[in-house]
């Protein structure tokens, strides 16, 4: 088998998404091996709206996941719950504490000023001390006031932010209005994903030797979604041989769980991922998303958005609801710990275990609090990577300004690193020839 061929989707983020304009822009600004571009039919998502796109000189296909027409359009009642809610939070993110603050004190500045203007005004009306020059200046200033919170929701119920927050609203509030439309996105995601991973080339071997995920903004939480509930369709089929070492397995495990942060070498911890997830997929383990990577990420916020408390998040998290990296690991009867379970003579990873086999790298840009570090929620296997924009002034200092530049023929750094995700991965043939 000497197939090589990878699979790159792109999930894009929030808001009125026209399809194929991001992976378009993405694929030009981010290849740097590939001359010629082509966009052929889709024929194995079966997605009319969307295209395959390749390069004549790598060996790069590149996919869409279209979701944006599965969102409904989001009303002003339920963005304002949202905000409402985001005012009143008991439990607010690291990276969100200084926006929600500041918030809060351009809120309730205006709500004060509204409500001493009139107490004063209804004081000198009670008192019968009505001087028309003070109640003319008292009601300009009561006027101003007013405007000013009339000018605050209309900027959060702008269409734009509308669609941006709503969607968001849409996809992470688990209201009963808002579970058919996130389950009717996660299960076409699934589908993409689930069929690429099928896909046979002309000699019945899989197509895509590696497939590489890559969410934008909200997209991520969507990619987030599809790899946590398609790998447990992968995680348990008996398929492996047993020439796997299950001793360096079961090391591997031991290595990086419950290991302090200064004892961590997320190098070696990374490169060992390669070689555990080539291994597996060498003794037929079907599997085949060897990165993940986010920009731009509100998981950053997951415990604002994906849960009530930190304590909420952290027992769902070690509950395994949600996926980290390095896994929770499953504790056999001498207390020792393991990503996977023992069943019959071998190990598998367990259906939170994606992170033993796939990489997560994240990226954002330092003025962009929509995303930010990701190793502090979801484990120190992470590879985060902070940047600054170097697309002009405004992208580099003006807040959320950077959020739409991660791909930007000017962002040399983010495709870099993008890029790197890429093309350091061990062939096929070289993976044969390694001993985990």
């Amino acid at each position: 088998m000497g197939y090589s061929r990878k699979a790159i989707i792109v999930v894009h983020g929030m808001g009125n998404q026209m399809p194929m304009s991001t992976i378009r822009e993405f694929a030009e600004n981010v290849n740097v091996k590939g001359t010629r571009l082509y966009s052929s039919p889709d024929r194995i998502v079966g997605d009319l709206e969307t295209r395959r796109l390749s390069f004549k000189d790598n060996n790069i296909d590149y996919y869409e996941f279209y979701w944006a027409h599965l969102m409904q359009e989001p009303t002003s009642l339920n963005v304002w719950k949202w905000t409402f809610k985001l005012l009143f939070l008991k439990t607010v993110s690291d990276r969100a504490r200084k926006m929600v603050y500041t918030l809060r004190i351009i809120f309730f500045s205006i709500i004060f000023t509204l409500l001493s203007l009139l107490f004063i005004k209804l004081k000198n009306v009670t008192a019968d001390q009505i001087n028309f020059e003070k109640t003319i200046i008292y009601g300009i200033m009561i006027l101003a006031a007013y405007k000013l919170l009339v000018l605050f929701f209309r900027a959060v119920s702008s269409t734009t932010i509308l669609q941006s927050i709503g969607d968001v609203v849409k996809y992470t509030l688990p209201t009963p209005q808002n579970i058919d439309v996130r389950n009717s996105i996660r299960n076409k995601g699934i589908e993409m994903l689930n069929k690429l991973h099928e896909v046979k080339d002309s000699d019945k071997d899989p197509k895509y030797n590696e497939i590489i995920v890559v969410g934008h903004s909200l997209g991520s939480i969507v990619a987030y979604d599809m790899l946590t509930f398609l790998f447990p369709k992968y995680h348990n089929i008996n398929t492996y041989d047993e020439k796997i070492s299950q001793e360096d397995v079961t090391k591997f495990a031991k290595d990086y769980y419950d290991k302090p942060i200064e004892e961590f070498d997320l190098n070696k911890y990374q490169e060992d991922q390669i070689k555990i997830s080539k291994s597996y997929r060498q003794f037929k383990m079907p599997w085949r998303v060897s990165n993940f990577i986010t920009m731009g990420s509100p998981l950053t916020h997951a415990v604002m958005v994906m849960a009530n408390s930190k304590h909420e998040f952290y027992k769902r998290k070690m509950i395994r609801e949600f996926p980290t990296c390095p896994p929770v690991p499953d504790i056999n009867d001498d207390n020792k710990c393991f990503f996977n379970f023992t069943e019959d003579k071998y190990l598998r990873p367990h259906h939170a275990a994606l992170f033993a086999l796939t990489r997560w790298t994240n990226i954002y840009f330092s003025n962009d609090y929509i995303g930010g570090n990701l190793s502090s929620e979801f484990g120190i296997g992470i590879r985060d990577i902070e940047l600054k924009s170097q697309n002009g002034f405004v992208k580099k200092y003006l807040p959320f300004a950077s959020h739409t530049s991660y791909w930007g023929k000017k962002e040399i750094e983010s495709i870099k690193n993008i890029n790197n995700c890429f093309d350091n991965i061990p062939s096929e043939n070289e993976a044969n020839n390694q001993n985990i």
